[in-house]
């Protein structure tokens, strides 16, 4: 499979909800899930717009893949459906501007609900923000489906050949150099991400895309990202939504719904390096309380200091009750027997129980594990902090107006929406093209293009001359120093 973005319906976000920790497990009855209005009639007076950017000259392709229509921009053929989820479909499709191979991600009833939109909204954002690192997944497109009122968005990423989740499954064993680089690289994306004060919330195999021509490894699917302004605030904690992540691999904190910051995609990461030291799911819960059965059996009787993090009520009464029953030892040790020592002892750092005890992105990046093929000047922090105003924009009721003006937006930011030419200039038409027609209609089309222009390969991601939007200083990730040094699995 190529870009994977399956999405589960127990992924969406709620706005609160309760755990029954005592008799039948699972989600109580009594729990509050307010859904928002849905979001009508965005275009007219209060589309900001984006009605004439639709009905313009642009040309608009139709394809029918396994009965679903896709419409879209006539530079794109679309080959074979490559991934579906709750929240869209994946094809297969080739650029023709770029001769590159890509995925393009439809989702339909865009506005049909404000979550969804703010979700799709918020991979955009995060995408077009923090996408210039070399482990995150880059998007190179945007638009909606023509019409007078679009209700239909297409994302276009750079293809890769497989997720993490068909490696575990198709292949015998995964040797112990290729996990490294697998957890090292994705370890530097997690970095790159919480120095701008994002969290992931969604890191699992099935979201960590991988090349295998050139071996290639990125965290993708940030529909579940969350800004934080500071996550030593515990009024900000609080407010952090507790039902994230996909539930093998949710971290204790988020569970029993304790508050959490950066180490829920720490545990993610490490359950995810124990499926593929264990080629199995580690932890496999019918549901939340057997999840969090399945931790502590694994992880053995925790001290009663490491359950203080866990607040007042049926779930600290529950935890208490069964911790008491277990036996003192981790049965870590036992079950990674066959792992080096060095791996094994950066697992159990990763999965400690306690949020405040498990180890930080940056110290694990400075393991021994790590010791092989680390390059420390590769391990970057973002330039900018995540800008919170995006989603408190759909916190009234204002929210129909504002996620127009939103979209409109995307077009009108051209210091990172337009193509570049090959001197770095703005350009809001395309370089050297054969087809005046065609450049005269994209012009004005709703395609939100941030193609970069020609460049050395081996030079993708750097400073001034390979044309990304960092300083001088910046190391290009892809230089052949550098990708020399971490090719080999």
């Amino acid at each position: 499979m190529g870009t994977s973005f399956s999405k589960k319906r127990d992924s969406k976000i709620l706005s609160r909800r309760t755990i029954a920790w005592g008799g039948k497990y699972g989600v109580s009855p009594n729990s509050s899930i307010e859904t928002p209005p849905v979001v009508k009639a965005l275009f007219g007076e209060d589309g900001v717009g984006l009605k004439e950017r639709i009905e313009d000259k642009a040309k608009y392709v139709k394809f029918t893949i396994r009965g679903t229509v896709y419409r879209v921009h006539e530079r794109y053929t679309l080959h074979e459906l490559i991934g579906t989820g709750a929240y869209g479909k994946v094809v297969s499709a080739v650029d023709s501007l770029t001769g590159k191979n890509v995925a393009i991600k439809r989702i339909p009833a865009l506005f049909n609900d404000r979550n969804d939109a703010i979700r799709v909204l918020r991979e955009i954002k995060v995408a077009r923000e923090l996408g210039d690192h070399a482990n995150i997944v880059r998007m190179v497109n945007f638009f909606l489906e023509p019409g007078k009122n679009p209700n239909v968005a297409y994302l276009v990423f750079e293809r890769m050949s497989c997720d993490l989740r068909s490696v575990i499954d198709d292949e015998v064993e995964l040797s112990i150099h290729r996990i490294r680089n697998i957890i090292y690289k994705i370890l530097r994306a997690v970095k790159y991400l919480h120095s701008a004060n994002v969290l992931h919330r969604d890191v699992k195999p099935g979201n960590i895309l991988l090349n295998r021509e050139d071996e290639e490894i990125k965290l993708c699917d940030f529909g579940l990202a969350r800004g934080f302004a500071d996550i030593s605030k515990k009024s900000h904690r609080r407010s952090l939504t507790h039902y994230v992540v996909t539930r093998y691999y949710r971290a204790p904190e988020v569970i029993t719904a304790s508050g959490y910051g950066q180490g829920v995609d720490i545990w993610a990461l490490g359950c995810v390096f124990a499926e593929m030291l264990g080629q199995k799911v580690m932890f496999r819960g019918e549901d939340e309380k057997s999840q969090v059965i399945a931790y502590l059996r694994a992880l053995g009787k925790q001290d009663k200091k490491d359950l203080d993090f866990v607040k007042k009520g049926p779930a600290k009464t529950f935890l208490s009750s069964y911790n008491s029953t277990l036996d003192s030892k981790s049965s870590l040790p036992r079950i990674f027997e066959h792992v080096p020592k060095d791996a094994r002892d950066l697992l159990e750092r990763m999965l400690r129980f306690n949020p405040s005890r498990r180890i930080k992105v940056s110290e694990a990046l400075e393991h021994p594990f790590f010791h092989p093929i680390r390059i420390v000047r590769t391990e970057i922090n973002a330039d900018n902090k995540f800008d919170l105003k995006f989603e408190k924009a759909f916190l009234g009721e204002g929210s129909k107006k504002n996620l127009a003006k939103i979209l409109a937006e995307f077009r009108a930011e051209e210091d990172l929406w337009v193509r570049l030419s090959l001197t770095g200039a703005p350009s809001t038409a395309r370089a050297e093209d054969s087809d005046g027609d065609e450049q005269d209609a994209e012009e004005n089309s709703i395609v939100f293009d941030i193609t970069p222009p020609k460049q050395d390969p081996t030079r993708r991601w750097g400073c001034g001359e390979c044309f990304c939007s960092k300083g001088k200083n910046h190391m290009c990730f892809s230089s052949p120093e550098i990708k020399g040094a971490t090719r080999k699995w």
